[in-house]
């Protein structure tokens, strides 16, 4: 029985036209002339039997089976590219990390601990690519990604790294100023709002959580991202509600106190890291360095007001040699 399955050139062309929505783009990301990317998509047209493409003045529409094939066949090319360059990592020449993560999350936990991954790997670059939103991390041509959730199950693991609760955080001095030790004392205070989603509605969940709904604060701000507002509460210009990964070592130096409970779990889930199952043995060696050095940061924060991370050994500043389990120690 003869083969009818179609060329993958004729599939590549048809996957960079429904792309494109055009032929033009199409023929010039694959370096041919529109003629053969037209003549490719007649022969995988013949070879299915039916119809994929409909030109308009304004471009290429796709029918319906079209658009059908197309969904699969750029989930197919988005996995082929991601294990071509899994493939590059294992010939020896390079050995470097990339690491997909919110620029919070970076900046605030992660960066100010990589210095103990190139004393303990010295052999091994890594590469950190921030994004703006949780929706930024559904990539898969990296390494690592750092996410809230679990993923659903399929060719990733995903380890648990820690857990992500909110909570109210001040500068001590503000706090001493203006003593904080009810939900009601927030009515003597600025509070600091981050505008963008999903942290816009911290405040509105931790009000709920607290049963202190109906407190109006002294005056509020609003900041377009997580750092900013905890740069704020550093400075003493208000409370900000922030997420335990990016103030632990804030909270461990003193630098902020979170002074109320509750402390909630936020609704996004746990923060995980995310590998191939099947990853480079310098990924798995970065892997299981970051769930060491992720592991101290589950202890729960002191109960009471003007609470910080001082009285848990395991919350320690980032540059504290207790960050590094002994199995990560050389």
């Amino acid at each position: 029985m003869a083969d009818r399955r179609p060329s993958l050139t004729s599939i590549r062309a048809f996957e960079a036209v429904a792309r494109h929505k055009s032929i033009s783009s199409a023929a010039e990301e694959l370096c041919v002339s529109q003629p053969a990317v037209s003549q490719q998509l007649r022969h995988l047209e013949d070879n299915l039997g039916c119809s994929l493409t409909i030109r308009r003045s304004r471009g290429i529409e796709l029918t319906r089976e079209g658009e059908v094939l197309a969904a699969r066949l750029t989930r197919a090319f988005a996995e082929l590219w991601a294990g071509i360059e899994i493939a590059r990592r294992f010939d020896g020449r390079e050995r470097s990390v990339s690491v997909c993560l919110l620029a919070a999350f970076a900046q605030r936990w992660l960066i100010r601990r990589l210095v103990h991954f190139h004393e303990r790997f010295p052999d091994i670059g890594v590469r950190l690519i921030s994004a703006a939103s949780t929706e930024e991390l559904e990539r898969t041509d990296v390494d690592v990604v750092i996410r809230c959730g679990r993923p659903h199950a399929g060719a990733v693991r995903a380890d648990r790294l820690m857990a992500n609760r909110f909570f109210p955080v001040a500068s001590p001095e503000l706090v001493a100023r203006r003593p904080i030790d009810a939900p009601a004392d927030l009515s003597n205070h600025t509070l600091i709002r981050v505008e963008a989603e999903p942290r816009h509605l911290d405040w509105p969940r931790w009000y709920q959580e607290a049963g202190s709904a109906d407190i109006l604060p002294r005056h509020r701000m609003t900041v377009s991202s997580s750092n900013h507002a905890i740069e704020a509460a550093v400075a003493g210009l208000g409370i900000t509600i922030a997420h335990l990964p990016f103030v632990i070592d804030a909270l461990a130096s003193g630098a902020l106190v979170a002074p109320l409970q509750p402390h909630v779990e936020s609704d996004e889930g746990d923060y995980f890291v995310v590998t191939d199952k099947q990853a480079a043995p310098h990924v798995d060696d970065f892997r299981q360095w970051l769930i060491a050095q992720a592991g101290g940061t589950d202890t729960s924060l002191p109960a009471g007001p003007h609470a910080s991370a001082n009285a848990s050994p395991a919350m320690a500043p980032a540059d504290s040699s207790s960050a590094m389990s002994s199995a990560e120690k050389p």
